[in-house]
This record gives C-alpha cells, sequence and structure tokens, in this order.
C-alpha cells in the first residue's frame, strides 16, 4: 500500500490551512516593521517602552526596515510552497535574533534604566 499524505509532500499548497497560518507569520512580521517606521511612538509603547525623544527614531526605523526585510525573505519561499526552505528561514530568523542577546527595545529599556550612564532617572 502506496498512501500519502498531504504532510509528505514537499510542496506547501496555497488551499491549506498550514499555508495560510504560516502567511500570518512574515505578514504580522512586516506589519511591526511598517508600524516601527510610521508610528515609531505608538510602536515602542505597545512594547512597553514609550519613546518620544526624537533622537531614537532612527534606532526605530532601523528596526522597522529590518522587520520588514526579515519577512519579505520569507514570502518568495512561502509562495512557491517550499516547505523545507521556509521552515529554514524562521528557524534562522528565530535563533539569529536570539543570538543577538540585546534586541532594541531591551537596549532602550537599559537605558531607561540609566544603566549605561550610572545615573537614576525617573521618567
Amino acid at each position: 500500500m502506496n498512501a500519502t499524505t498531504s504532510l509528505d509532500s514537499p510542496i506547501l499548497r496555497k488551499n491549506s490551512v498550514l499555508f495560510w497560518c504560516t502567511l500570518v507569520v512574515p505578514a504580522g512580521i512586516i506589519a511591526l516593521g511598517i508600524n516601527f517606521i510610521l508610528n515609531p511612538v505608538g510602536a515602542s509603547t505597545g512594547y512597553g517602552i514609550p519613546i518620544h525623544d526624537p533622537a531614537a527614531f532612527p534606532f526605530m526605523w532601523i528596526t522597522g526596515i529590518r522587520d520588514i526585510f526579515a519577512g519579505l525573505v520569507i514570502l518568495p519561499f512561502l509562495w512557491r510552497g517550499d516547505r523545507r526552505t521556509t521552515a529554514t528561514l524562521f528557524a534562522i530568523s528565530i535563533s539569529s535574533r536570539s543570538a543577538m542577546g540585546l534586541s532594541f527595545c531591551d537596549i532602550l529599556a537599559l537605558r531607561r534604566l540609566s544603566i549605561f550612564t550610572g545615573e537614576q532617572r525617573c521618567t
């Protein structure tokens, strides 16, 4: 008996629930990136670190560009239905962000706590 299921196929079909659930992740990452570029104050507040200093906006824009790029890199492989490459890119994306140690929001939180400057501020 040579029965195959859709999970045995190396191709991710657009009519499967798995395809659409997987598509939510890069679409969400791109939306977060756009939010950081267009609304840096609101995006930083959404992450729990309200930043109103215009000098910090370039860091938020870079975070937005990084997120948009991360989402766009995955989309062509997902649209092609390449399950293995899509899964590998997700794994690389997750591990590289974890390996970076401090994310943008962590650095802003440390600045807010004045660990870098050694002074205590209350904001």
